[in-house]
């Protein structure tokens, strides 16, 4: 619908408009700007085209909505003195949006490229159904938005300002408005003879007269985190708080060595499992490494830890592999190369030559292309991660399949945080309990959905978990 209102943006250009809407921008985007060299036209830089595109989306449809010192608004001008070269559709959602708020929606049952349902997280009531093309292919099952969803004839439609949240911020976000909701129905409550009527009528209405003064917290907040995350990215570190840097370790054997050796010293090292093919994984059959009290303290708070654990829980710490004339040794950081490398010059003394070693951060791996720009259409480049050495892509479909499958069915019983400590089968006994298992599902599926390296996590059906635990009537 964005381009019925490219006659409406042209007018924003007339002199009466331009000075309050740039004002209103301002409000908008003053937060960001403060941190980002250059202004509005820095923060573009650094967020993209598409990103400040939406932003100011956001700001313009909050504009339709505002009125100036006299009362004008500039729907209702532009209706008054071009109306006529418009639609009928065009000028009833311009109608729409002029009497709309931006709120906070749980998107679910996606239907891509068609529609998809919402649910107002501020206002309640029933979801409705948005029909959608674009957002329904790109949003994930329960998504949280900000968004306005107004009524145009017999549908739903969405404007273009749409921001997609996580789901601790939608939280706060959340909090914000309920908070300035409480403080306008206490006015209310105060300056009537009949509070209680008057309050209880004034719910709904409190909650949108908030919601269309606090426009600007959403594209705030929104800035805000993508910010943060550009600006601070997260450190990505392994189980033992290392940072990550894929190091590979080709060893040559020398003259006279031999395999039918070499196998018999690494089938008989504690620390190895062999598997087939000449392969071996490396475990932490000790316990692991522990680290000083002093450099847990000062690492960074905004981690990202990488693990990877046998069907027994223990601990991977690198792999080594014969590989033709050649013992080859990986790892997921420098520290961990050490003492591989260590492992073997003590074990295989006498057969193994200076190894020619070849190491690739996590930075290397995004930036990789692939050999043909078809090799790997669509998928991220940190899915090589998960390939599986000597077997084939159907094998590890299939093996990758079955420790998704493991690992969610594994969680019913475990405690979860998220869950107060407790098991999901327990939290499932007690009314309170299933809200907050309903909460933690939706988490878990949309954390899925949004996966991006393991492309088998994201094609998970999910619903089984509801159903096994007894709380697909809150799967809404």
């Amino acid at each position: 619908m964005a381009h019925s209102l490219d006659g409406l943006m042209k007018w924003l250009g007339r002199d009466e408009w331009r000075g309050l809407f740039e004002d209103l921008l301002e409000e908008h985007l003053k937060d960001a700007c403060a941190v980002v060299d250059g202004g509005i036209d820095g923060l573009e830089a650094l967020l993209g085209y598409d990103a400040a595109s939406v932003l100011w989306g956001c700001a313009f449809e909050d504009f339709l909505t505002r009125e100036d010192e006299d009362g004008l608004n500039i729907v209702v001008d532009y209706l008054k003195r071009r109306g006529f070269r418009e639609t009928a559709t065009s000028r009833a959602y311009m109608n729409a949006l002029r009497d709309s708020v931006m709120s906070l929606y749980e998107v679910s049952d996606l239907r891509p490229g068609e529609s998809f349902l919402v649910r107002d997280l501020i206002r309640g009531g029933e979801p409705v159904r948005v029909s959608e093309r674009s957002g329904s292919r790109q949003l994930k099952q329960w998504d949280r938005i900000g968004a306005r969803v107004v009524r145009l004839g017999p549908k739903h439609v969405m404007g273009g300002g749409v921001l997609v949240f996580d789901h601790d911020t939608a939280d706060a976000i959340a909090e914000v408005i309920r908070k300035n909701s409480k403080a306008l129905l206490k006015t209310v409550a105060g300056e009537t003879r009949h509070p209680a009527s008057l309050v209880a009528a004034a719910v709904a209405l409190t909650d949108t007269e908030v919601l269309r003064d606090l426009s600007p917290v959403f594209t705030a907040t929104w800035i805000r985190n993508r910010l943060d995350r550009i600006l601070n990215p997260p450190q990505l570190i392994n189980s033992d708080g290392d940072a990550i840097l894929f190091t590979t370790a080709r060893y040559p054997l020398k003259r006279g060595a031999t395999l039918t050796a070499i196998r018999a010293i690494l089938d008989a090292l504690p620390g190895l499992r062999a598997e087939p093919s000449d392969f071996w994984n490396w475990v932490d059959h000790a316990g692991g490494r522990r680290r000083s009290r002093k450099k847990a303290d000062a690492a960074p708070a905004k981690r990202i830890a990488l693990s990877s654990t046998l069907d027994d829980g223990s601990k991977v710490l690198g792999t080594i592999e014969i590989d033709g004339r050649s013992i080859v040794l990986q790892t997921n950081s420098a520290q961990r190369a050490e003492r591989g490398a260590s492992l073997l010059d003590t074990a295989l003394a006498g057969l193994i030559g200076i190894p020619d070693i070849e190491t690739q951060s996590m930075e290397d791996v995004r930036t990789a292309r692939p050999a043909t720009d078809d090799a790997a259409d669509g998928e991220d480049a940190e899915a090589a991660e998960l390939a599986l050495p000597g077997l084939s892509p159907e094998d590890q479909q299939k093996i990758m399949g079955e420790f998704v499958d493991r690992h969610y069915r594994s969680l019913l019983d475990e405690p979860i945080g998220a869950l107060g400590g407790k098991t999901p089968r327990a939290c499932a006994r007690t009314q309170a309990g299933r809200r907050e298992l309903a909460a933690w599902l939706k988490l878990l599926e949309n954390a899925a959905a949004q996966s991006t390296a393991n492309p088998l996590v994201a094609a998970y059906d999910l619903t089984w978990m509801w159903e096994e635990l007894g709380v697909s009537d809150l799967r809404r």
